[in-house]
């Protein structure tokens, strides 16, 4: 991702946050903030897609991206947040 981001990102992030890719999984603060950090095959088009707004589905946040006018990748992703009782994002 975008370097001014991922550092908006980092005093958000839990010291033990893990994130899903579904590909992968990335544990640690540390290992997250590089993985948000870096340039990936899905960034650009994170950069120009749709976003729904943030709704609450039990104990979680979700946020749809829709890419459907992009010509390739996927129609859309789902990004599902959740939090550790001081509100730091424990799982994405």
């Amino acid at each position: 991702g975008e370097l001014s981001a991922s550092q908006s990102l980092a005093p958000l992030l839990a010291s033990d946050v893990v994130l899903s890719t579904g590909a992968e999984e990335v544990s640690g603060y540390d290992a997250v903030l590089k993985r948000a950090s870096g340039r990936w095959a899905h960034t650009d088009g994170l950069w120009r897609a749709g976003w729904s707004t943030p709704h609450v589905e039990g104990d979680q946040v979700v946020v749809e991206a829709d890419f459907n006018h992009l010509p390739v990748g996927p129609a859309s992703m789902t990004f599902r947040f959740s939090f550790t009782a001081d509100g730091k994002i424990a799982r994405i």
